[in-house]
């Protein structure tokens, strides 16, 4: 797969500062989160240790397969960089993602928010495994949550009175 294929797949979009110097942004938080931390972890390997992040919370499969090389990485003992996950990305046959991961150590910001971009995409991992069962994820906050419930209680309870449903 070509990088521009791998652009395409993953949803960056590619935008220029300068003609030579191109940026790589998504067009969903969960994607750019993601890139962010793997970014990070490109440039810091030692980040990885700060982070309770498993490879199911990843939301691509190309996502899951750069982070599950850097654990092998770190497991092997290996630097976590660039060049070490390049090479393992090209032994296992998967040469076709180098060029986004250079992208990703190109354009990553450090990591000096690694833990909170990794806290957004254990967040998006929940809410897409949430939704996979059926649940609605909503942001509320224990204020919606009362005024909804008190809202319930009030809709149902006046059903109930008029219905004259008795509990036994």
């Amino acid at each position: 797969m070509s990088a521009d294929q791998m652009i395409e797949r993953t949803g960056i979009v590619r935008l220029t500062r300068a003609a030579a110097n191109p940026i790589a942004i998504a067009p969903d938080s969960s994607t750019l989160t993601e890139q962010a931390v793997l970014g990070a972890i490109l440039l810091d390997g030692a980040a990885l240790e700060r982070l309770k992040l498993g490879v199911v919370h990843f939301a691509t499969e190309e996502h899951r397969y750069i982070f599950q090389v850097m654990l092998d990485c770190r497991e092997a003992g290996d630097a976590i960089d660039f060049v070490s996950v390049s090479q393992r990305l090209t032994d296992a046959g998967r040469a076709d993602l180098v060029a986004y991961v250079a992208l990703l150590a190109e354009n990553s910001a450090g990591s000096a928010n690694i833990e909170r971009y990794a806290a957004v995409v254990l967040e998006r991992a929940q809410r897409r495994d949430l939704a996979a069962l059926g649940a609605e994820v909503s942001p509320t906050g224990p204020e919606q949550l009362g005024a909804m419930v008190r809202s319930e209680r009030e809709r149902y309870g006046k059903l109930i009175r008029d219905a004259k449903i008795k509990a036994n």
